[in-house]
Protein backbone atom coordinates (compact mmCIF):
# COMPACT_ATOMS: atom_id res chain seq x y z
CA UNK A 1 0.00 0.00 0.00
CA UNK A 2 2.75 2.45 0.55
CA UNK A 3 3.87 2.66 -3.13
CA UNK A 4 0.71 3.91 -4.18
CA UNK A 5 -1.42 7.08 -4.20
CA UNK A 6 -5.18 8.01 -4.99
CA UNK A 7 -5.83 11.35 -7.28
CA UNK A 8 -8.74 12.90 -7.98
CA UNK A 9 -10.10 12.02 -11.48
CA UNK A 10 -12.11 13.53 -14.35
CA UNK A 11 -12.93 12.68 -17.66
CA UNK A 12 -11.81 15.25 -19.10
CA UNK A 13 -8.66 16.20 -16.95
CA UNK A 14 -5.38 14.98 -18.96
CA UNK A 15 -2.60 13.15 -16.36
CA UNK A 16 1.19 15.32 -15.85
CA UNK A 17 3.67 14.28 -14.03
CA UNK A 18 1.99 16.91 -11.33
CA UNK A 19 0.27 15.48 -8.92
CA UNK A 20 -2.23 16.08 -6.13
CA UNK A 21 -2.38 13.43 -3.97
CA UNK A 22 -4.96 12.67 -1.82
CA UNK A 23 -3.41 12.60 2.15
CA UNK A 24 -4.74 9.23 3.14
CA UNK A 25 -5.15 10.05 7.15
CA UNK A 26 -8.06 12.69 6.81
CA UNK A 27 -11.16 11.80 6.19
CA UNK A 28 -12.20 12.76 2.42
CA UNK A 29 -14.59 15.05 3.57
CA UNK A 30 -11.89 17.44 5.07
CA UNK A 31 -9.21 17.27 2.55
CA UNK A 32 -8.15 19.89 0.97
CA UNK A 33 -9.92 20.41 -2.55
CA UNK A 34 -11.79 17.08 -2.33
CA UNK A 35 -14.58 17.84 -4.36
CA UNK A 36 -13.06 20.28 -7.22
CA UNK A 37 -15.83 21.35 -9.30
CA UNK A 38 -17.80 22.33 -6.06
CA UNK A 39 -20.52 20.26 -6.79
CA UNK A 40 -22.13 17.18 -4.99
CA UNK A 41 -21.28 14.96 -7.38
CA UNK A 42 -20.14 11.44 -7.18
CA UNK A 43 -16.23 11.43 -7.11
CA UNK A 44 -13.70 9.61 -9.14
CA UNK A 45 -10.52 8.67 -8.20
CA UNK A 46 -7.56 7.63 -10.10
CA UNK A 47 -5.10 4.62 -8.36
CA UNK A 48 -1.39 5.51 -9.50
CA UNK A 49 1.85 4.83 -8.12
CA UNK A 50 3.47 7.67 -5.96
CA UNK A 51 6.57 6.12 -5.16
CA UNK A 52 8.47 4.47 -7.73
CA UNK A 53 10.99 1.62 -6.11
CA UNK A 54 13.36 -1.33 -7.80
CA UNK A 55 11.75 -4.28 -9.79
CA UNK A 56 13.23 -6.41 -7.24
CA UNK A 57 11.74 -5.12 -4.28
CA UNK A 58 7.85 -5.56 -5.89
CA UNK A 59 6.88 -8.97 -3.88
CA UNK A 60 3.98 -9.63 -5.45
CA UNK A 61 2.68 -9.98 -9.13
CA UNK A 62 -0.72 -8.10 -8.67
CA UNK A 63 1.59 -4.98 -7.74
CA UNK A 64 4.05 -5.57 -10.18
CA UNK A 65 1.30 -5.65 -12.88
CA UNK A 66 -0.21 -1.99 -11.44
CA UNK A 67 3.64 -0.73 -11.79
CA UNK A 68 3.42 -1.94 -15.29
CA UNK A 69 0.26 -1.08 -16.38
CA UNK A 70 0.79 2.41 -15.37
CA UNK A 71 4.56 2.66 -16.97
CA UNK A 72 2.76 1.46 -20.27
CA UNK A 73 0.65 4.13 -19.85
CA UNK A 74 3.59 6.75 -19.43
CA UNK A 75 5.20 5.09 -22.41
CA UNK A 76 2.79 5.41 -24.64
CA UNK A 77 1.64 9.07 -23.08
CA UNK A 78 4.85 10.60 -23.44
CA UNK A 79 5.52 11.32 -19.70
CA UNK A 80 8.58 8.85 -20.18
CA UNK A 81 10.69 9.28 -23.10
CA UNK A 82 13.39 7.17 -24.75
CA UNK A 83 16.74 7.81 -24.79
CA UNK A 84 17.31 7.27 -28.50
CA UNK A 85 15.57 4.65 -31.17
CA UNK A 86 17.12 1.52 -30.52
CA UNK A 87 16.14 2.20 -26.70
CA UNK A 88 12.31 3.35 -27.69
CA UNK A 89 12.68 -0.15 -29.97
CA UNK A 90 13.75 -2.08 -27.09
CA UNK A 91 10.76 -1.17 -24.70
CA UNK A 92 8.39 -1.20 -27.59
CA UNK A 93 9.34 -4.88 -28.07
CA UNK A 94 9.38 -5.54 -24.41
CA UNK A 95 5.79 -4.46 -24.23
CA UNK A 96 4.36 -6.89 -27.32
CA UNK A 97 6.10 -9.71 -24.97
CA UNK A 98 4.19 -8.90 -21.76
CA UNK A 99 1.36 -8.23 -23.65
CA UNK A 100 1.76 -12.00 -24.80
CA UNK A 101 1.86 -10.55 -28.20
CA UNK A 102 3.41 -13.34 -30.77
CA UNK A 103 6.31 -13.01 -33.02
CA UNK A 104 5.91 -13.24 -36.35
CA UNK A 105 9.04 -14.12 -38.29
CA UNK A 106 7.68 -12.26 -41.65
CA UNK A 107 8.13 -9.23 -39.85
CA UNK A 108 11.56 -9.04 -40.23
CA UNK A 109 11.70 -9.21 -44.15
CA UNK A 110 8.04 -6.93 -44.48
CA UNK A 111 8.23 -3.57 -45.25
CA UNK A 112 8.19 -1.12 -43.30
CA UNK A 113 4.58 0.68 -43.12
CA UNK A 114 5.83 3.92 -42.16
CA UNK A 115 8.18 3.62 -45.77
CA UNK A 116 4.82 2.40 -47.34
CA UNK A 117 2.71 5.46 -46.13
CA UNK A 118 5.30 7.85 -47.29
CA UNK A 119 5.11 6.10 -50.69
CA UNK A 120 1.70 6.43 -50.68
CA UNK A 121 1.56 9.71 -50.01
CA UNK A 122 3.94 10.63 -52.24
CA UNK A 123 1.68 9.39 -54.79
CA UNK A 124 -1.44 11.41 -53.51
CA UNK A 125 0.46 14.41 -53.77
CA UNK A 126 1.79 13.75 -57.67
CA UNK A 127 -1.86 12.73 -58.46
CA UNK A 128 -3.11 16.31 -57.00
CA UNK A 129 -0.25 18.22 -58.94
CA UNK A 130 -1.10 16.69 -61.78
CA UNK A 131 -4.96 17.09 -61.90
CA UNK A 132 -4.69 20.54 -60.89
CA UNK A 133 -2.37 21.29 -63.36
CA UNK A 134 -4.50 19.63 -65.95
CA UNK A 135 -7.73 21.52 -64.37
CA UNK A 136 -5.89 25.17 -65.12
CA UNK A 137 -4.30 24.19 -68.23
CA UNK A 138 -8.26 23.49 -69.21
CA UNK A 139 -9.62 26.65 -67.38
CA UNK A 140 -6.84 28.81 -69.63
CA UNK A 141 -7.68 27.53 -72.93
CA UNK A 142 -11.16 27.57 -72.44
CA UNK A 143 -10.55 31.45 -71.47
CA UNK A 144 -8.48 32.17 -74.67
CA UNK A 145 -11.44 30.79 -76.84
CA UNK A 146 -14.02 32.78 -75.42
CA UNK A 147 -11.26 35.46 -75.88
CA UNK A 148 -10.88 34.85 -79.32
CA UNK A 149 -14.62 33.97 -80.42
CA UNK A 150 -15.30 37.89 -79.43
CA UNK A 151 -12.55 38.84 -81.71
CA UNK A 152 -13.43 36.70 -84.26
CA UNK A 153 -9.63 36.07 -85.31
CA UNK A 154 -7.40 33.11 -83.96
CA UNK A 155 -4.06 34.12 -86.45
CA UNK A 156 -2.03 35.91 -83.73
CA UNK A 157 -2.37 33.22 -81.45
CA UNK A 158 0.14 32.25 -79.37
CA UNK A 159 -0.59 28.59 -77.92
CA UNK A 160 2.83 28.61 -76.51
CA UNK A 161 1.84 30.43 -73.70
CA UNK A 162 -0.47 28.07 -72.50
CA UNK A 163 2.46 26.19 -71.12
CA UNK A 164 4.59 28.86 -69.50
CA UNK A 165 1.78 30.23 -67.15
CA UNK A 166 1.10 27.02 -65.01
CA UNK A 167 0.56 27.95 -61.54
CA UNK A 168 0.75 26.00 -58.14
CA UNK A 169 -2.81 24.79 -57.30
CA UNK A 170 -4.69 26.74 -54.74
CA UNK A 171 -6.44 25.52 -52.29
CA UNK A 172 -9.61 26.15 -53.60
CA UNK A 173 -8.93 23.94 -56.65
CA UNK A 174 -7.78 21.22 -54.06
CA UNK A 175 -10.55 21.58 -51.78
CA UNK A 176 -12.43 20.58 -55.46
CA UNK A 177 -11.04 17.11 -55.13
CA UNK A 178 -12.25 16.40 -51.89
CA UNK A 179 -8.97 16.61 -50.09
CA UNK A 180 -7.99 20.15 -47.56
CA UNK A 181 -4.29 20.92 -47.86
CA UNK A 182 -2.88 23.58 -45.32
CA UNK A 183 0.72 24.68 -47.44
CA UNK A 184 1.85 23.80 -50.83
CA UNK A 185 1.88 20.36 -51.59
CA UNK A 186 5.61 20.41 -52.37
CA UNK A 187 6.75 19.97 -48.97
CA UNK A 188 7.31 16.80 -47.09
CA UNK A 189 3.74 16.25 -44.71
CA UNK A 190 4.44 16.30 -40.85
CA UNK A 191 3.62 12.29 -39.47
CA UNK A 192 0.47 12.29 -38.14
CA UNK A 193 0.96 9.28 -35.82
CA UNK A 194 0.61 9.25 -32.12
CA UNK A 195 4.55 8.32 -31.63
CA UNK A 196 5.80 11.58 -34.27
CA UNK A 197 8.47 9.38 -36.09
CA UNK A 198 10.11 11.66 -38.34
CA UNK A 199 10.07 9.96 -41.47
CA UNK A 200 13.22 11.78 -42.97
CA UNK A 201 15.69 9.94 -39.66
CA UNK A 202 17.34 6.54 -41.10
CA UNK A 203 16.58 5.11 -37.98
CA UNK A 204 12.87 5.99 -38.10
CA UNK A 205 11.83 5.03 -41.09
CA UNK A 206 13.23 1.54 -40.17
CA UNK A 207 11.28 1.72 -36.26
CA UNK A 208 8.81 -0.59 -36.96
CA UNK A 209 11.76 -2.92 -38.42
CA UNK A 210 13.72 -2.47 -35.17
CA UNK A 211 10.88 -3.54 -32.75
CA UNK A 212 10.63 -6.52 -35.37
CA UNK A 213 14.11 -7.33 -34.69
CA UNK A 214 14.11 -6.68 -30.76
CA UNK A 215 11.04 -8.98 -30.20
CA UNK A 216 12.63 -11.73 -32.29
CA UNK A 217 15.34 -11.75 -29.39
CA UNK A 218 12.90 -12.07 -26.43
CA UNK A 219 11.05 -14.81 -28.45
CA UNK A 220 14.40 -16.74 -29.52
CA UNK A 221 14.95 -17.09 -25.59
CA UNK A 222 11.34 -17.93 -24.67
CA UNK A 223 10.11 -15.33 -22.16
CA UNK A 224 7.64 -15.07 -20.13
CA UNK A 225 5.03 -12.24 -19.89
CA UNK A 226 5.84 -12.13 -15.89
CA UNK A 227 10.14 -11.33 -17.28
CA UNK A 228 9.06 -9.03 -19.82
CA UNK A 229 6.85 -7.06 -17.56
CA UNK A 230 10.37 -6.99 -15.09
CA UNK A 231 12.39 -6.01 -17.38
CA UNK A 232 10.43 -3.57 -18.97
CA UNK A 233 10.67 -1.62 -15.21
CA UNK A 234 14.05 -2.76 -15.45
CA UNK A 235 14.50 -0.88 -18.00
CA UNK A 236 12.83 2.50 -17.61
CA UNK A 237 14.31 3.12 -14.43
CA UNK A 238 17.06 3.93 -16.85
CA UNK A 239 15.05 6.56 -18.54
CA UNK A 240 15.54 10.80 -17.43
CA UNK A 241 12.19 12.04 -15.48
CA UNK A 242 11.82 8.47 -14.18
CA UNK A 243 9.81 8.47 -10.62
CA UNK A 244 9.72 12.23 -11.03
CA UNK A 245 7.22 14.59 -9.84
CA UNK A 246 7.13 18.02 -12.07
CA UNK A 247 5.91 21.21 -10.74
CA UNK A 248 6.04 24.46 -12.98
CA UNK A 249 6.23 28.10 -11.73
CA UNK A 250 7.92 31.00 -12.28
CA UNK A 251 10.84 32.87 -10.12
CA UNK A 252 10.08 35.74 -7.46
CA UNK A 253 9.86 38.32 -10.45
CA UNK A 254 7.90 36.60 -11.96
CA UNK A 255 10.11 37.18 -15.35
CA UNK A 256 11.27 33.18 -15.83
CA UNK A 257 9.64 29.78 -16.15
CA UNK A 258 10.91 27.63 -14.06
CA UNK A 259 10.41 24.11 -13.02
CA UNK A 260 10.94 21.73 -9.98
CA UNK A 261 11.45 17.99 -10.58
CA UNK A 262 11.67 15.69 -7.20
CA UNK A 263 12.65 12.33 -7.62
CA UNK A 264 14.65 9.89 -5.03
CA UNK A 265 17.86 11.60 -4.55
CA UNK A 266 16.94 15.19 -4.66
CA UNK A 267 15.56 17.68 -6.81
CA UNK A 268 16.42 19.44 -10.11
CA UNK A 269 15.85 23.10 -10.48
CA UNK A 270 15.51 24.04 -14.43
CA UNK A 271 15.33 27.64 -15.16
CA UNK A 272 15.41 28.43 -19.07
CA UNK A 273 19.05 26.09 -20.24
CA UNK A 274 20.26 26.37 -16.28
CA UNK A 275 20.04 23.30 -14.43
CA UNK A 276 20.42 22.80 -10.55
CA UNK A 277 20.39 19.53 -9.07
CA UNK A 278 20.13 19.79 -4.87
CA UNK A 279 20.39 16.37 -3.31
CA UNK A 280 18.32 15.73 -0.40
CA UNK A 281 21.45 16.18 2.14
CA UNK A 282 21.85 19.77 1.22
CA UNK A 283 18.15 21.11 1.75
CA UNK A 284 18.70 23.12 5.10
CA UNK A 285 14.71 24.25 4.86
CA UNK A 286 11.82 24.57 2.52
CA UNK A 287 8.48 26.21 2.93
CA UNK A 288 5.47 26.99 1.71
CA UNK A 289 3.36 30.25 2.24
CA UNK A 290 0.08 30.64 -0.09
CA UNK A 291 1.28 30.53 -3.71
CA UNK A 292 4.83 30.92 -2.92
CA UNK A 293 7.58 28.16 -1.92
CA UNK A 294 11.07 28.89 -0.50
CA UNK A 295 14.18 26.48 -0.35
CA UNK A 296 17.49 27.17 1.38
CA UNK A 297 20.36 24.59 0.95
CA UNK A 298 23.98 24.69 0.57
CA UNK A 299 25.64 24.81 -2.58
CA UNK A 300 28.80 22.78 -3.83
CA UNK A 301 30.83 25.06 -2.42
CA UNK A 302 30.08 24.98 0.71
CA UNK A 303 27.51 28.58 0.99
CA UNK A 304 24.01 29.06 1.93
CA UNK A 305 21.94 30.14 -1.29
CA UNK A 306 17.76 30.94 -1.21
CA UNK A 307 15.46 29.77 -3.91
CA UNK A 308 11.90 30.82 -4.38
CA UNK A 309 9.26 30.07 -6.52
CA UNK A 310 5.72 31.15 -7.34
CA UNK A 311 3.30 28.01 -7.97
CA UNK A 312 0.05 28.89 -10.03
CA UNK A 313 -2.55 27.60 -7.24
CA UNK A 314 -1.66 27.79 -3.07
CA UNK A 315 -2.57 23.49 -3.72
CA UNK A 316 0.35 23.06 -5.82
CA UNK A 317 2.79 24.81 -3.66
CA UNK A 318 1.54 23.24 -0.53
CA UNK A 319 1.96 19.86 -2.46
CA UNK A 320 5.45 20.94 -3.49
CA UNK A 321 6.82 20.80 -0.04
CA UNK A 322 4.50 16.96 0.38
CA UNK A 323 6.53 15.76 -2.54
CA UNK A 324 10.15 16.99 -1.13
CA UNK A 325 9.30 15.99 2.94
CA UNK A 326 7.65 12.21 2.13
CA UNK A 327 10.37 11.61 -0.65
CA UNK A 328 13.09 12.75 1.24
CA UNK A 329 11.64 10.67 4.43
CA UNK A 330 10.70 7.71 1.82
CA UNK A 331 13.82 7.28 0.09
CA UNK A 332 16.98 8.36 2.40
CA UNK A 333 15.50 7.82 5.67
CA UNK A 334 15.20 4.90 8.06
CA UNK A 335 12.51 6.07 10.13
CA UNK A 336 9.99 8.46 9.14
CA UNK A 337 10.41 10.98 11.78
CA UNK A 338 7.94 12.14 14.54
CA UNK A 339 7.78 15.90 13.22
CA UNK A 340 6.71 14.50 9.82
CA UNK A 341 3.86 12.35 11.15
CA UNK A 342 2.54 14.68 14.01
CA UNK A 343 2.41 18.34 11.22
CA UNK A 344 -1.18 18.94 10.93
CA UNK A 345 -3.24 21.89 10.76
CA UNK A 346 -6.79 23.46 12.02
CA UNK A 347 -9.70 25.09 10.60
CA UNK A 348 -11.23 27.82 12.44
CA UNK A 349 -13.77 25.49 14.71
CA UNK A 350 -10.69 23.16 15.77
CA UNK A 351 -8.57 26.35 16.62
CA UNK A 352 -11.19 27.08 18.87
CA UNK A 353 -12.10 23.91 20.19
CA UNK A 354 -8.24 23.47 21.17
CA UNK A 355 -8.18 26.52 23.69
CA UNK A 356 -10.54 24.63 25.46
CA UNK A 357 -9.19 21.12 24.60
CA UNK A 358 -5.60 21.24 23.49
CA UNK A 359 -5.78 17.41 22.22
CA UNK A 360 -8.78 17.79 20.75
CA UNK A 361 -9.03 15.78 16.76
CA UNK A 362 -11.75 18.32 15.90
CA UNK A 363 -10.98 19.75 12.67
CA UNK A 364 -7.30 18.39 12.32
CA UNK A 365 -5.94 17.87 9.07
CA UNK A 366 -2.12 16.23 8.90
CA UNK A 367 0.03 16.86 6.48
CA UNK A 368 1.76 14.51 5.49
CA UNK A 369 0.47 10.68 5.02
CA UNK A 370 3.69 8.90 4.76
CA UNK A 371 4.01 5.79 7.49
CA UNK A 372 7.04 3.99 6.42
CA UNK A 373 10.48 4.90 4.61
CA UNK A 374 10.95 1.96 1.56
CA UNK A 375 12.99 -0.34 3.67
CA UNK A 376 10.86 -0.68 6.67
CA UNK A 377 7.73 -0.81 3.85
CA UNK A 378 9.43 -3.99 2.68
CA UNK A 379 10.19 -5.66 5.55
CA UNK A 380 7.15 -4.68 6.78
CA UNK A 381 4.76 -6.78 3.27
CA UNK A 382 7.74 -9.34 3.75
CA UNK A 383 6.79 -10.42 7.07
CA UNK A 384 2.89 -10.36 6.29
CA UNK A 385 3.35 -12.41 2.98
CA UNK A 386 4.83 -14.92 5.65
CA UNK A 387 2.10 -14.70 8.11
CA UNK A 388 0.00 -15.67 5.34
CA UNK A 389 1.34 -18.10 3.52
CA UNK A 390 1.76 -15.97 0.62
CA UNK A 391 4.54 -16.90 -1.88
CA UNK A 392 6.62 -13.88 -2.58
CA UNK A 393 7.58 -13.11 -6.59
CA UNK A 394 10.85 -13.93 -7.40
CA UNK A 395 12.71 -11.95 -9.77
CA UNK A 396 13.56 -13.31 -13.25
CA UNK A 397 17.52 -13.28 -12.80
CA UNK A 398 19.06 -16.54 -11.70
CA UNK A 399 22.33 -15.15 -9.70
CA UNK A 400 21.61 -11.51 -9.23
CA UNK A 401 18.34 -9.53 -9.37
CA UNK A 402 19.77 -6.46 -9.13
CA UNK A 403 22.37 -6.74 -11.56
CA UNK A 404 21.69 -3.61 -13.81
CA UNK A 405 23.23 -5.25 -16.99
CA UNK A 406 21.46 -8.21 -17.13
CA UNK A 407 19.17 -7.29 -19.53
CA UNK A 408 22.23 -6.97 -22.47
CA UNK A 409 23.18 -10.73 -20.92
CA UNK A 410 20.32 -11.48 -23.33
CA UNK A 411 22.47 -9.83 -26.92
CA UNK A 412 25.55 -12.05 -25.71
CA UNK A 413 23.61 -15.18 -24.95
CA UNK A 414 22.15 -14.72 -28.45
CA UNK A 415 25.12 -13.94 -29.94
CA UNK A 416 27.19 -16.99 -29.20
CA UNK A 417 24.21 -19.00 -30.12
CA UNK A 418 24.33 -17.76 -34.07
CA UNK A 419 27.93 -18.18 -33.67
CA UNK A 420 27.67 -21.96 -32.63
CA UNK A 421 24.72 -22.41 -35.07
CA UNK A 422 27.46 -20.90 -37.84
CA UNK A 423 30.32 -23.20 -37.09
CA UNK A 424 27.72 -26.26 -37.37
CA UNK A 425 26.81 -25.04 -40.54
CA UNK A 426 30.12 -24.77 -42.42
CA UNK A 427 31.41 -27.79 -40.63
CA UNK A 428 28.46 -29.47 -42.82
CA UNK A 429 29.09 -27.80 -45.54
CA UNK A 430 32.73 -28.86 -45.55
CA UNK A 431 31.84 -32.23 -44.94
CA UNK A 432 29.32 -31.93 -47.94
CA UNK A 433 31.90 -30.64 -50.00
CA UNK A 434 34.29 -32.90 -49.01
CA UNK A 435 32.10 -36.51 -50.02
CA UNK A 436 31.24 -35.05 -52.99
CA UNK A 437 34.99 -34.18 -53.92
Amino acid sequence: MEYFGFEYWSPNKRESRTHQWINLRNPLKTDSGSNPSGSSQQLMLSLRVKFWVPAYYILQDSVKELFYMQAKLDLIEGRLMANDWENAAKLSALLCQADGIRFNEASLKAPCPLKLKQIEEEKIREEINKTSQQSQNHHYLALKKRRLSKQKSVENLDLHSSHTSVHRPSISSVHSLGITLSSAPTTTPQPTTTSEVDINDIKAKEYLKLIAIEHSKFAKLNMSQKSAKYWLLKEISKLPGYGEEVFSGVTANESDRCDISVGSSGITITCGEEKNSIPFSAIAAAKAFRRTFKLDYVNDHGDRKEFEIKLPKHAIAAGLYRSITERHAFYVCDKVRMVVTNQFTRDLKGTIASMFKEDTELGKRYVFDIQRTCREAHDHAMRKLYERGIEVTRAPSENDADDQNALDKIDDTLKEKEEREAVIERCVESRITEAMT
